[in-house]
């Protein structure tokens, strides 16, 4: 999957220029000065320097730009990035050792995955290897609601806004 991302951010990068395909929005918003434009500034002509120009680009921008619906998808796609980070990481540095070194004799891909930790009676050391699995499928079911409690707090604040004041 990195290198179909490569591949894909070198494609973008080399046909960002044709104007019938990333064409910035057109909008009619240049007749009212008193309205700023919906579009984010022109980024510069460096490689990946679009980057740059979105990182500038703040919450309530994205919110005037695309409204609450696709300022509610880019908050998705953001917590789905957070949580996958969030559980790879620890799975990485914590579950996957525990896995690999717990002495079993699976092969392959089930090497790293749970079913390498072998079964066995309650008193082998087997079972004390099953709590820490155990315990971060707590952390991470703890992590995903308290990430999706504050998703909901942010969207019902927008949407209380969008109610009252309707699409900027």
């Amino acid at each position: 999957n990195i290198l179909v991302g490569f591949l894909l951010v070198v494609a973008f990068e080399m046909n960002r220029k044709m104007k019938s395909i990333y064409m910035k929005r057109l909008t009619k918003d240049k007749l009212f000065k008193h309205k700023p434009p919906r579009t984010p500034e022109e980024p510069p002509e460096t490689f990946l320097g679009w980057i740059s120009t979105l990182n500038a680009v703040t919450e309530d921008d994205i919110l005037r730009m695309v409204g609450l619906d696709g300022y509610m998808l880019i908050r998705y796609i953001n917590i789905c990035f957070r949580i996958s980070l969030f559980i790879t990481f620890w799975g990485m540095v914590v579950l996957v050792p525990i896995y690999v070194n717990s002495g079993g004799n699976s092969c392959a891909w089930n090497k790293f995955t749970l079913s390498n930790v072998p079964q066995g009676d309650i008193d082998t050391d087997s079972i004390s290897e099953l709590w820490i699995p155990a315990l971060f499928a707590y952390l991470f079911a703890g992590y995903i609601c308290a990430v999706m409690y504050t998703e909901y707090q942010n969207f019902l604040e927008k949407r209380v806004a969008y109610l009252q004041n309707g699409d900027p």
